[in-house]
């Protein structure tokens, strides 16, 4: 025991040779290395220096403190995980609230149309009938207001005036039948135009509550946007490297497999290595629900547009529609790509991706985690059409597959 602790007097930290925090860690060593003191040390036999006892407070005291530092650290990141979750459960409850709402608009403007359409009709058919209505009636009038005498010696056979007389007379209920047919047709149309006004005055309040949750929905974006600032940064050099990937990629599988490679780049800093998962770090799925609220136009196989088969579904949406992660994942791109003009690329378990296309505004940031019904951003405008159309695709290890593998309310 005495040659050890001769070991540590001699540290050159007596001496000022040594850098303080070389000898502390020198100190600890030896402290370590020492046997525990005696009953004889406790009971006056071999006295501890009062060097010794109080480097052992010392250390006590310093372990004590990066304990409470860490449970504290712990606590804090428990606390912004928290904060975390529930922030991401709000952006899912106004989400849900939005898309909901959004259904609703969707339904009305769509009945809105029918009803617009069906008052066109109703008064084209109102005009024909009153036109016809009229003539007979002059008819009628004309021939009432003609003396007998003047029908005898009017040019052409009598007979014939006796028979037009004829005809219009047996006319009179039919003209009676036409008249109720008007008023129902006229009623038809009243009623027609009252919904099509109540339905206006619907389309206008849900209007309204959109707006109002947009705003609380951009709040909540912000707030998420801050909380990953930092994130974004570390990632900007990686960020940029998937740009000029995407410029350069021929098609989306020829972009997904440069992303891919991208994220397993060895040279890819330490810190930006540590933001984007691997798949097996990758959150949970969750329920699968397609990306914007809307009628699934062209589906998987079908031939689209151009004349080939769809690789994925084509969504028509009301212009401005919120877009929301379809599952729980990582963002792996987030940016322009071709002809799909605004794109999200979402890493999800089990080696699928999903690439939404025909965003106007992105609010999401490469190495994002999300979870499904996370909104991503919003569906850009088709012309001055209300409607705009969704890209959504599918791809598993690298190719497209049909998505009612994974929404079963498409097959």
């Amino acid at each position: 025991m005495r040659g050890s602790f001769t070991l540590f007097t001699g540290c050159p930290l007596l001496t000022g040779m040594m850098p303080r925090v070389w000898c502390l860690t020198l100190g600890v060593l030896v402290v370590l290395s020492l046997p525990a003191p005696s009953m004889a040390d406790e009971e006056g036999g071999v006295p501890i220096p009062e060097s010794r006892k109080t480097l052992i407070k010392t250390l006590d005291s310093d372990i004590q403190k990066r304990a409470r530092e860490k449970a504290e650290t712990e606590k804090a990141m428990a606390e912004d995980e928290e904060r975390l979750k529930a922030l991401r459960d709000n952006l899912v409850s106004v989400a849900r609230d939005i898309r909901s709402a959004e259904d609703s608009l969707r339904k009305i403007i769509k009945l809105q149309g029918e009803l617009e359409e069906k008052q066109a009709r109703l008064g084209a058919e109102l005009e024909h009938e009153r036109g016809n209505l009229a003539s007979m009636i002059m008819a009628l009038q004309r021939l009432k207001r003609v003396p007998p005498e003047t029908v005898l010696i009017k040019p052409g056979s009598p007979l014939e005036t006796a028979q037009t007389s004829m005809i219009l007379r047996n006319a009179v209920p039919a003209i009676e039948k036409k008249t109720k047919a008007l008023n129902d047709l006229l009623r038809d149309y009243d009623r027609t135009k009252a919904q099509l006004d109540e339905q206006k005055a619907s389309a206008l309040s849900t209007k309204k509550e959109l707006e109002a949750q947009h705003t609380t929905l951009a709040g909540l974006t912000q707030e998420r946007e801050r909380r990953y600032t930092r994130n974004r940064i570390v990632l900007s050099d990686h960020t940029k490297s998937l740009n000029a990937l995407a410029k350069k990629a021929k098609d989306l599988k020829d972009l997904v497999a440069n992303i891919e490679l991208a994220s397993k780049n060895q040279d890819m800093k330490p810190t930006a290595s540590r933001i984007m998962l691997s798949p097996d770090q990758l959150p949970v799925s969750g329920t699968a629900q397609l990306p914007v609220s809307g009628i699934v136009k062209t589906r998987f196989g079908d031939i689209d547009d151009f004349g080939a088969k769809a690789q994925g579904l084509s969504i028509q949406a009301l212009t401005g529609a919120l877009v929301v992660a379809p599952m729980g994942g990582q963002v792996k791109y987030a940016g322009p790509f071709k002809n799909f003009g605004n794109i999200v690329i979402i890493e999800h378990r089990s080696g699928y991706h999903s690439l939404i296309g025909g965003l106007e505004k992105i609010d999401v940031n490469v190495g994002q985690v999300i979870v499904s019904g996370e909104p991503v951003g919003i569906l850009g405008a088709s012309g001055r059409s209300t409607r705009a159309s969704l890209y959504f695709e599918l791809r598993h290890d690298g190719r497209p597959v049909d998505p009612s593998v994974k929404f079963s309310d498409l097959g």
